[in-house]
């Protein structure tokens, strides 16, 4: 995923042990991708999205199929790494992301339906995400 980013190798090692640091599978690095659970299979996707420092991370259904403890740990690696980063959430499953989202458009057939601001619930700590349903 590096190469296809434009990344030259020595950089491309380097960010990848800090992302593995990030997403809190360091010690599993050697670990053959079959045997990870589904929680840390994201959390792989999430590092991947994060390779060469985007301004804007698009994730697709982050948190569908894990576990309640995991969809926590996943949600709560997202608030953070939107701090530093524009991200946008496409998901069908809103309460998925209403703890961390300070704002939401809602489209349906592409169009641009409903846009709200969640700050009663965030009390606007976090920057704007916009899950797309």
């Amino acid at each position: 995923m590096a190469a296809v980013k434009g990344m030259k190798k020595q950089q491309a090692y380097a960010e990848i042990e800090e992302l593995l640091e990030t997403v809190n599978l360091k010690s599993d690095r050697n670990r053959k991708l079959g045997g990870f659970s589904g929680g840390m299979k994201q959390r792989i996707l999430i590092a991947q999205a994060l390779l060469n420092h985007p301004q804007i991370i698009v994730l697709g259904e982050p948190i569908a199929g894990l576990d309640p403890k995991e969809r926590i740990r996943i949600r709560n690696m997202i608030a953070q790494i939107a701090l530093e980063h524009i991200v946008l959430i496409a998901t069908h499953v809103v309460s998925d992301i209403e703890f961390i989202a300070k704002g939401i458009i809602l489209l349906k057939a592409g169009k641009s339906k409903q846009r709200r601001k969640w700050i009663s619930w965030n009390a606007g700590n976090f920057p704007v995400i916009f899950p797309l349903v």
